[in-house]
């Protein structure tokens, strides 16, 4: 069907730019939503919460030969769920869900990189805050103690429950805490955590006296007020208020710097009011050892340990001030090797993925990797996927190219079908795209012997987007991915309310099942039937018009291909088949995949064609039709369940042949070259 690309049902392809945030369902670099990660400030939140300029705690993914790791801050450029099979593994103490391709970094004498499914039990992992789980921000002990250590490495507490009123022989009564503006962090904690006491106050300039820097203050003078903050103040035995105590004293009298080529945490005090001995004491009860030390005259408190501790110290206590937390960028990655525990396979279930500046981050203290979003992209020498990243315009001379397939087909008289786009998303909400997309509207109105076939995972977007209100030019086709059954419900209602001259759907690569059943019908009843097929109506189904179906004129399958494919069940490619054919649907698979459910195959003279089944040779997987979990060996396979042996020959010889027939059907354009 198609001579100058490589995706069968289109004669060329455009790219008006490259570049997307999202990327495909398949990809496989990919964590439970619960896992935590390690965040610039010191907190553990799950990669589930993640969003796009967060920025983590990452380290160098592939340095130098004779270059150590170090740690660097990593900011998050992309992030997308998918559904995959998954593998519990056990680490340590701890179980991780991911994908069975995540990969992760070994502590060996040579760390390297491994997938989940190439470890081995005893295989140690490297680690960077290990062990830690950080206080609950939002507990009353941690907040009470935050208040408490700010109070005592730099406020001031006048306030005697004894002292008579009216106060005439006794100081002003007034509880006060007095930072620079470039530490207003510490003051709007103060102020949300004291809300939450009922003790309202608010930040205000402080007139001290001569001071180099602006100064800012919290403070109150209400009696009732410092009531209750002097009960804030009493000491508690909690860990959360300990770690609370510690980052208020850390963010008033903290410093993280490096000395050659240590890096040394303390925390100083001059007042003789007792505030080292608790810093040692609170950290002991928390398992850090801090030991008191003059430095440059002053009384401190130093942390003992790599910086491995210094990290796990500081995501324990949750200090407000980031910038005291980045004494360790370019810091050699340090941390204690943990072991391999367990390896089991799970169900397909969701999955988060994430994309970082360092293409590395921390999950669970373990040192991982994160997606190639743009892996075809950056072999072209470009940077261009993720929210933040700029996107690659094309040049004035590609733009024309169109221009030129339009006047071919005229002299031909048969218009040519154009799939746009194969390394962006025109529907992309993106700055850089706002011009590139609006001059695409007008050559597609310029080349109406072109069919442009625009491909999307965003179709919320397209009404907004599009100029065309509910009058779209007869060249226009409009589809949406449906790698499984989550994708095709999210996005082919949308697609169906949208009047393109013909709407389709890719479900490529298919990773599971695919029902195009009328999601609101089957909600109202379960099946209602094909028209075509039974001759079943249900007019009341505003979403179908009481077809069963989606109204859709057009399915691709494909299964999956590159060297880390997953099997696709043949049975999902019969199914949109026979559902294609009852509905009156133009179905056009375009390859099986890199696996055949029919068996290697092997050069042998006496068999028709040359080839003969090579039965000898093991299944490479098993694949479920029900779930799409998939697994290597035939021990894994469960008693019960439709499970499938397929063997992986490579995209040649697994072909595009389903049950021996090919299937390139596409709806006819109407309304161009007519």
């Amino acid at each position: 069907m198609a001579e100058n690309t490589g995706i069968s049902w289109a004669d060329h392809t455009f790219n008006p730019w490259w570049g997307c945030s999202k990327v495909s369902p398949a990809c496989r670099f990919c964590l439970d939503p619960a896992t935590r990660v390690l965040y610039a400030d010191m907190t553990w939140r799950p990669i589930g919460d993640v969003k796009v300029g967060d920025v983590l705690v990452g380290f160098t993914e592939t340095p130098a030969l004779g270059v150590n790791r170090v740690i660097e801050p990593a900011v998050v450029e992309a992030v997308w769920r998918t559904e995959q099979p998954t593998v519990e593994l056990t680490v340590g103490d701890r179980v991780i869900v991911a994908s069975a391709e995540h990969r992760w970094l070994t502590d060996q004498a040579r760390p390297t990189w491994k997938t989940t499914e190439e470890l081995t039990l005893g295989m140690p992992l490297k680690t960077l805050g290990w062990g830690v789980e950080g206080p609950d921000l939002s507990s009353e002990d941690y907040r009470a103690g935050y208040i408490a250590g700010v109070t005592t490495g730099d406020g001031t507490m006048r306030w005697d429950a004894t002292w008579d009123l009216p106060a005439r022989d006794h100081p002003q009564v007034y509880w006060r805490v007095a930072v620079n503006a470039d530490d207003r962090a510490i003051l709007d904690r103060l102020v949300d955590y004291l809300a939450g006491f009922g003790v309202e106050v608010e930040v205000r300039d402080f007139n001290g006296g001569p001071c180099a820097k602006p100064v800012l203050k919290v403070e109150t003078r209400s009696r009732p007020k410092l009531a209750r903050i002097a009960e804030l103040l009493a000491e508690r035995s909690a860990p959360d208020w300990q770690a609370g105590w510690l980052a208020g004293m850390f963010d008033t009298d903290g410093s993280y710097s490096r000395a050659d080529k240590y890096t040394l945490l303390r925390i100083a005090q001059k007042k003789d009011n007792g505030a080292l001995a608790a810093v040692e004491r609170y950290a002991a009860n928390l398992g850090y050892a801090m030991k008191r030390e003059n430095h440059k005259g002053c009384p401190t408190a130093r942390l003992h340990g790599r910086v491995d501790t210094q990290v796990a110290f500081l995501s324990r206590i949750a200090p407000a001030l980031t910038r005291k937390c980045e004494g360790f960028y370019g810091r050699r990655l340090f941390g204690q090797s943990v072991e391999v525990n367990g390896i089991r396979r799970g169900p397909v279930r969701e999955l988060v993925d994430i994309q970082t500046s360092t293409r590395t981050f921390i999950a669970e203290g373990v040192a991982t990797h994160n997606c190639y979003a743009s892996a075809t992209d950056k072999r072209w020498g470009g940077e261009h996927w993720g929210r933040k990243a700029r996107r690659r315009m094309m040049s004035e001379k590609y733009w024309q190219t169109p221009r030129r397939w339009n006047r071919e087909a005229l002299a031909t008289g048969k218009p040519l079908f154009i799939f746009a786009a194969s390394m962006a998303d025109v529907f992309e909400d993106h700055p850089d795209v706002v011009d590139a997309r609006r001059r695409l509207w007008n050559l597609i109105e310029q080349t109406p012997a072109l069919v442009w076939m625009l491909l999307t995972k965003r179709p919320e977007n397209v009404a907004a987007m599009v100029p065309w209100g509910r009058s779209w030019p007869s060249n226009v086709w409009l589809g949406v991915s449906a790698e499984n059954q989550r994708f095709a419900e999210q996005r082919i209602p949308i697609l169906s309310e949208l009047p393109a001259a013909v709407r389709f759907v890719s479900a490529a690569p298919l990773l599971g099942p695919v029902d195009l059943t009328c999601s609101a019908c089957r909600g109202r009843g379960g099946w209602t039937g094909h028209t075509n097929l039974r001759g079943e109506q249900d007019a009341d189904c505003g979403l179908c018009e009481g077809r069963g179906v989606w109204p859709v004129q057009w399915v691709i399958t494909e299964g999956e291909s590159g060297p880390k494919a997953r099997p696709s069940h043949p049975d999902w490619f019969r199914s949109l088949r026979d559902q294609c054919q009852a509905a009156g649907v133009a179905f056009h698979h375009k390859q099986n995949g890199e696996f055949t459910p029919y068996g290697p195959k092997v050069r042998d003279d006496s068999y028709p064609g040359g080839w003969a089944p090579d039965w000898d040779r093991e299944p490479d997987a098993w694949v479920n039709r029900e779930t799409g979990k998939s697994v290597r060996t035939e021990a894994e396979v469960p008693v019960t369940g439709a499970w499938q042996a397929v063997w992986k020959v490579g995209l040649k010889q697994a072909g595009r042949l389903l049950d021996g027939e090919l299937h390139d059907a596409r709806p006819e354009p109407v309304g161009v070259l007519s």
